[in-house]
This record gives C-alpha cells, structure tokens and sequence, in this order.
C-alpha cells in the first residue's frame, strides 16, 4: 500500500538536496573569508609598513618636527 502525502513529493526532496548542497557551498564560502580576513590585514600592514617606512623616516630627519 502506496500512502500518498502531500509532504512525501519528489519536488520537496529534490529541494531538500539542493538546499543542503548550497548551503555547503555557503558554508565554504563563509569559511574562506573568516579566514582570509586575518591574512589580508596582515598582507595590507606589511604593504602600508613598506609604503609608510621612508616617509617616517624622512620626517625624522626634520628637527623642528621631532622636537615638536
């Protein structure tokens, strides 16, 4: 015996599949950004320290700025 539901419908399971396949592809996307996050600040402060460095360097060289 056969019983037929409404809530036992190909269509909703086939949903139920496409719904858990994006929402693991979500769930990687979220990951790789919760973890790029911490690389690229790290890459931006070292590019901004290159960058930042000789102009640092020339406003020490300035007496009246250093002593101010």
């Amino acid at each position: 015996m056969v019983i037929d539901c409404m809530w036992s419908s190909d269509a909703n399971a086939v949903m139920g599949i496409v719904l858990k396949i994006v929402n693991i592809v979500m769930l990687v996307i979220v990951g790789l950004a919760f973890g790029g996050q911490p690389l690229t600040g790290f890459v931006l402060v070292a590019v901004l320290a290159i960058i930042a460095n000789p102009l640092l360097q020339l406003f020490l060289q300035e007496k009246e700025l250093v002593d101010m």
